[in-house]
């Protein structure tokens, strides 16, 4: 924000509605589109973003997604045998989301690898 220019906040609630704004200004973007997230899945929210990230005419279109998606998935631990098949079809819609954006151009980089020290999980910076 520039030094003395008017400035406004506009507070949304609710998830659709915060959803109709994203999707506006991704629509309008025409340069570059980036976006981040701690999670990032092949499920309804997810696709609905990855599919206003492919209609999008930016030249320019970046995702940034935490490693948290790669080992959790609606709540469930993958490693863990009681994940369930669910969160096993999810996992795997998750890739196939992340295959159709990158056959779309859009870059996708997956950032704080927890890798298999779990012990890395706590002491990552979801924000790099």
């Amino acid at each position: 924000m520039r030094v003395g220019a008017a400035s406004s906040v506009e507070l949304l609630i609710g998830s659709e509605t915060i959803w109709t704004r994203a999707a506006d200004d991704i629509a309008s973007a025409r340069s570059r589109l980036l976006v981040q997230a701690m999670t990032f899945e092949g499920d309804a929210a997810g696709r609905r973003v990855a599919e206003a990230l492919e209609a999008s005419r930016a030249p320019c279109r970046r995702v940034l997604a935490d490693d948290y998606s790669t080992h959790v998935v609606n709540d469930r631990v993958l490693a863990s045998p009681l994940a369930g098949a669910a969160a096993r079809q999810e996992a795997q819609a998750t890739d196939r989301m992340y295959d159709g954006l990158a056959d779309a151009g859009i870059g996708l980089r997956i950032t704080n690898p927890i890798g298999r020290n779990p012990f890395r999980y706590p002491i990552r910076n979801t924000r790099s």
